[in-house]
């Protein structure tokens, strides 16, 4: 049987099974996710966020938006399972880890539910739906749009101490990349939120060398979408100084481990397309 999400209430109904944050019980028990008609409904006209797969905003009556996205396989299986699942353990897993890095005031999302329901092939299909984070962009359409120094600096620092708050909060990102990284940067100060946790993992405490590989990998998912001459030393600079904040031996020691990176950049960068939209 599906498990369960601490704090978060189960329903079940037509076959189906929802799991949902309690503040958003009535606005989501308002969608009727639950029947049949009323899913199908919901997804009409879904189209793909940032990417990703197939996810659809609906208005909730509490004033804000719910972005309710179909859980996919990624990787060799993709093209064979699609949509389809097993077991429900992974997009549960997905928004457990949300929620608690959530409480904890890490970056992230506003974990609302996790909707299952029986397909035709008798595996289970799934979605996840979290509030939308309005006014944001992510990072690789900021770049794009050639931002201003001020602007970048601004943007680079707070994505440091995004990524630092999260691993301080024990989070492993399975998949940090510039797409995966949304920036508010209209009035206010200028924030960032991590996205998409799915097969995230939770530790005690991020290893110097882990923390050093994500960074890494942000910094492969620039280059690989030519945009390095768009953040420029000062932006690498600006979010590093940001992310190590006064502990400059804790800064240091993340050094110590980036020759291993560098080489694994170069082995990733001989298969990076020659397009950046590849």
């Amino acid at each position: 049987m599906p498990g369960n999400i601490p704090g978060f209430r189960r329903l079940q109904r037509d076959g189906a099974l929802l799991w949902v944050n309690p503040r958003f019980d009535e606005p989501v028990r308002a969608l009727d996710l639950l029947d049949p008609a009323a899913r199908e409904r919901a997804w009409r006209g879904a189209a793909s966020e940032g990417g990703r797969g197939p996810a659809v905003r609906l208005p909730l009556a509490s004033g804000e938006t719910l972005l309710l996205r179909r859980s996919l396989h990624g990787g060799m299986l993709g093209p064979i399972l699609g949509d389809h699942w097993l077991t429900l353990r992974r997009p549960l897993a997905e928004v457990g880890v949300t929620s608690t890095l959530r409480a904890a005031g890490a970056p992230v999302p506003t974990p609302v539910l996790v909707l299952g329901w029986r397909s035709a092939r008798l595996l289970w299909q799934a979605a996840v739906g979290t509030i939308v984070e309005e006014d944001t962009v992510d990072a690789r359409v900021f770049l794009e749009t050639a931002p201003d120094s001020r602007a970048l600096r601004e943007a680079a620092c707070a994505a440091g101490l995004a990524v630092r708050r999260l691993h301080d909060a024990g989070a492993q990102h399975a998949d940090l990349h510039l797409g995966n990284l949304l920036l508010r940067t209209g009035s206010g100060e200028p924030r960032a939120i991590i996205i998409d946790l799915d097969k995230a993992h939770l530790v005690d405490q991020v290893s110097a060398a882990r923390r050093m590989r994500e960074l890494m990998r942000l910094y492969r998912s620039v280059v690989k979408r030519r945009l390095l001459d768009r953040l420029g030393p000062d932006g690498v600079r600006h979010f590093f100084e940001a992310y190590v904040g006064n502990d400059h031996q804790f800064g240091r020691t993340l050094l110590t481990h980036l020759p291993r990176e560098l080489r694994r950049l170069r082995l990733h960068a001989l298969h990076y397309p020659s397009s950046p939209d590849a």
